[in-house]
């Protein structure tokens, strides 16, 4: 297995491992975002946004390119 297999597959791993915590903060912005009077849709918004930069954050410092969702702007 090359160097960058094994790096890609312990982010993976690590990411999996975090996805319980990252569901909860996301969940936890979405309803101070409501309760400050953001709309459900802005708050939704602003939750997609937020966990696209961090998914692309973690991608990026693993050294491999996420693909272009056909949601991102």
């Amino acid at each position: 297995m090359d160097k960058n297999t094994a790096k890609m597959i312990h982010t993976f791993e690590q990411a999996g491992a975090m996805m319980g915590q990252f569901a909860y903060l996301i969940g936890q912005y979405f309803d101070k975002l409501t309760d400050q009077g953001f709309t459900r849709n802005e708050a939704l918004v602003l939750c997609r946004a937020y966990q696209n930069t961090v998914l692309k954050s973690a991608f990026t410092n693993s050294g491999q390119t996420p693909k272009k969702d056909e949601d991102d702007e």
